[in-house]
């Protein structure tokens, strides 16, 4: 396996800065920087002290391990990716948090009726796409990337400094363990 050096990672930023940046990613920034169930991330500080949090992703073992997570599900809070929400929903099991950090994650082939996104966090970069942030209906936090291009500083701006940053996590199943 070929090790990325900072400058591949720097490039890669790049490219795909320059391929959404101006056309995606600040556009649906700024509408979401307004959105009225934007909430201040400083509220999740200690939510989770003392519970255990079960990080769900999209893959085969989701399917898996459906039985696991009904059975252990009032033990656990949860945290899904984008994508499992569905299915989970589809299970009979609420997530308590959805994690999203793409802007090509789109509402009618990956999200539930609005109405279960009722009473569910959703945690999102700024340039979340505006589909899933107009029609979810529970509380919307943002976070900002660090990256090795400092978009950040972009996003912050529009965003307002009261939004939580952390490191680039190169996915979204990392972003989970990184953000919580």
């Amino acid at each position: 396996m070929e090790n990325l050096t900072y400058a591949d990672v720097k490039r890669q930023s790049e490219a795909v800065f320059g391929q959404f940046g101006q056309s995606t990613w600040i556009p649906y920034a700024k509408e979401n920087a307004v959105h009225p169930n934007r909430r201040d991330p400083r509220e999740l500080a200690n939510c989770g002290v003392g519970k255990t949090l079960l990080c769900v992703g999209f893959g085969a073992s989701l399917e898996d391990n459906i039985e696991a997570i009904k059975k252990y599900r009032n033990c656990v809070d949860i945290v899904c990716v984008d994508k499992a929400l569905k299915p989970l929903l589809e299970h009979g099991i609420t997530p308590d948090y959805v994690m999203m950090a793409d802007c090509n994650i789109v509402w009618p082939k990956w999200a539930p009726l609005e109405e279960q996104t009722r009473g569910i966090k959703l945690i999102a970069t700024p340039y979340a796409h505006v589909t899933w942030t107009r029609r979810w209906q529970g509380p919307i936090y943002f976070y900002v990337n660090r990256d090795a291009i400092k978009t950040e500083e972009v996003f912050l701006e529009i965003m307002g400094h009261k939004t939580r940053t952390i490191p680039a996590s190169s996915n979204v199943a990392n972003a989970q363990t990184v953000f919580f």
